[in-house]
């Protein structure tokens, strides 16, 4: 396991300073909230972006109901999903689509995201 704290904090930074029209913040659901996690949302309620959480690892009810711990950072939008077994991608990629007009009627429907590189 590696410390990222310092290049979130980094990434967090630069979010606030691109063109961004929403930032998706990713958390780790068994985890819950950390003082890392706390140190990010502070920087992200700053930049007046729209902000969703996304609280990776929910893959199953009892961790989609801990997910809600994370509307405690105060960001918005909370979205439990497993990214192993693609459960709730189907909402967070829709608005993730309305914050650039766009609707996905078909969930199987593709839209381009550039995700920055920090190297």
């Amino acid at each position: 396991v590696a410390d990222l704290t310092g290049d979130s904090l980094a990434l967090a930074r630069m979010a606030g300073d691109t063109d961004a029209e929403v930032i998706v913040m990713l958390v780790d659901a068994i985890q819950g909230v950390t003082a890392a996690d706390e140190q990010v949302a502070e920087i992200l309620r700053r930049t007046n972006k729209p902000v969703l959480v996304a609280a990776n690892k929910a893959d199953n009810t009892a961790r989609q109901h801990d997910a809600f711990e994370f509307y405690g950072l105060g960001l918005g939008e909370v979205y439990a999903v497993s990214a192993l077994h693609g459960i709730g991608s189907g909402p967070l990629g829709a608005r993730i689509a309305a914050a650039f007009g766009l609707a996905i009627a078909d969930g199987r429907k593709k839209i381009g995201l550039r995700i920055p590189d920090n190297h």
